[in-house]
């Protein structure tokens, strides 16, 4: 109990630094205005070189590679409200001495919404609930595998997380985007708590916007009166810029070192996509 009330507190004074440091905003936490939305195609490209285990020790593992081809829209339905809709398409693969075993599928698809909290002013505060429902067959995985060895194209879990996300503007064109929150995981895994953010720079004439990103999964340990199997969670960071080439369009790309976990794998992770706003 005292462990998850450490992380709590810990998100909370997260968010709350986020807040001070946002004088001003017109960032990610406002969502779209109704009728107005984006469109983001996304790859990524996670090279698991080493696992994380229970403990966070690291550990030698199979080499791992999921390559992610995802679809998201946003769209804004009412004053303060915004859908989203998340569809992947995951190839798993793993490599031993037997030689190389691949899945693909649909992965999890998660569909959102987000509620405006704030009007035009100092800060951009949002909530909003996202809910994963896995798109094919699967079990709880082990530091990013299968149980029983192999590719996993995820932990086959059906999961809520709520969020609350701020963002705003720093001075010298600075921007500054954080969320956190809560992840109820259901079925034989347990629950995390999830905080992520960028914070970065616009140049150019804000062509171009250069940030670091980082994303942090922190899961829970099983309760002693129930039989539940230790979530996947990390913490990644790294670079991530974007760059406005036509219009509206923009072309991005990053590069993330997954340094922490538990049950998780470990390596590094690269992204491009393309987003446009209409």
């Amino acid at each position: 109990m005292m462990s998850r009330m450490r992380v709590l507190i810990s998100c909370a004074v997260v968010l709350c630094a986020g807040l001070l440091a946002a004088p001003s905003s017109r960032a990610t936490a406002l969502g779209r205005e109704p009728g107005g939305g984006q469109v983001r195609l996304l790859s990524t490209t996670l090279v698991g070189l080493w696992a994380y285990d229970d403990e966070g020790l690291r550990a030698d593992a199979d080499p791992l590679r999921v390559q992610s081809f995802s679809t998201e829209v946003e769209l804004g339905v009412a004053r303060r409200l915004t859908l989203r809709a998340h569809l992947p398409w995951v190839i798993a693969s793993t490599a031993d001495q037997a030689g190389l075993e691949q899945l693909s599928s649909i992965g999890d698809v998660t569909l959102g919404g987000q509620l405006r909290l704030t009007d035009e002013g100092p800060v951009a505060l949002s909530a909003r609930l996202d809910v994963k429902v896995p798109a094919y067959e699967g079990k709880p995985t082990v530091r990013g595998r299968a149980a029983e060895g192999g590719p996993a194209l995820g932990d086959g879990q059906v999961d809520a997380t709520a969020l609350l996300l701020l963002g705003g503007r720093l001075p010298f064109a600075g921007f500054l985007d954080v969320e956190a929150g809560y992840r109820l995981r259901t079925g034989e895994v347990t629950d995390a708590v999830v905080g992520g953010g960028r914070v970065g720079v616009r140049v150019l004439e804000r062509r171009l916007l250069v940030a670091l990103r980082f994303d942090t999964v922190v899961s829970l340990d099983p309760p002693e009166d129930r039989a539940e199997r230790l979530g996947q969670g990390g913490a990644t960071l790294g670079p991530w810029v974007a760059v406005r080439v036509v219009n509206a369009l923009h072309v991005e790309m990053g590069a993330y070192y997954v340094g922490r976990g538990r049950n998780a794998p470990g390596g590094v992770q690269l992204s491009a996509g393309l987003w446009l706003p209409f």
